[in-house]
């Protein structure tokens, strides 16, 4: 077992998740190897053994600050599926939707997700406008990788139930959410980088 795969085990561990929690990320890791060969998922410049840590354990910091049983979320521009798929092989009872404008990383979702035999995940091939203009109401939209613009103001607003939030993984740079009163939820240095969770209100899009 590489170091990066032993850190995340024992993260899932600190999480109080079962061990057989640790074999669904085995088999995703593989077939996100697999569709990685195929579409540029994740940068291929990079080992894969690094995603245990950059990747998965990244994405599953917010189990470290909410509690996503039962709630509804979209990942917006899930692109390899983070971090929506890691969240929803940790939290089984959460409904996700993935969301990815690109035709081809919508597809390599579609395949993940079916051979991964996940109920309650739905993938969207749109644009986050063009999926606003569906109505559908989430508790809460993930934002991983992706800078806050004037554009995605309205379609999250739209997006959100009343009360819900938008959860913003940020690295060091978090000047795009000022004017939206974010709230710090975790912050954290790691070998790999600096890594912070902010909270967005839905008033603060109005």
């Amino acid at each position: 077992m590489s170091p990066e795969k032993k850190e995340f085990a024992l993260f899932l561990q600190e999480l109080g998740l079962p061990a057989e929690v640790l074999k669904r990320f085995e088999a995703y890791h593989q077939l996100l190897e697999e569709q990685n060969r195929m579409v540029n998922l994740v940068s291929r410049a990079e080992p894969s053994e690094k995603w245990w840590t950059k990747h998965f354990l990244d994405s599953l910091l917010l189990l470290k600050c909410l509690d996503l049983a039962g709630k509804k979320a979209l990942d917006f521009g899930s692109g390899a599926g983070l971090p929506g798929i890691p969240l929803k092989l940790a939290t089984p009872e959460l409904r996700i939707t993935l969301l990815d404008s690109i035709g081809k990383k919508a597809r390599a979702l579609e395949a993940m997700t079916a051979e991964l035999q996940l109920d309650k995940v739905h993938v969207v091939n749109a644009r986050l406008e063009d999926h606003a203009l569906q109505g559908i109401g989430y508790d809460l939209i993930l934002c991983r990788a992706v800078k806050m613009e004037e554009r995605y103001r309205h379609p999250l607003y739209r997006l959100l139930n009343k009360g819900g939030k938008v959860i913003f993984y940020k690295a060091i740079q978090s000047s795009d959410l000022d004017e939206y009163q974010p709230r710090l939820l975790y912050s954290e240095q790691y070998p790999w980088g600096s890594r912070s969770l902010w909270e967005v209100a839905r008033k603060a899009l109005a």
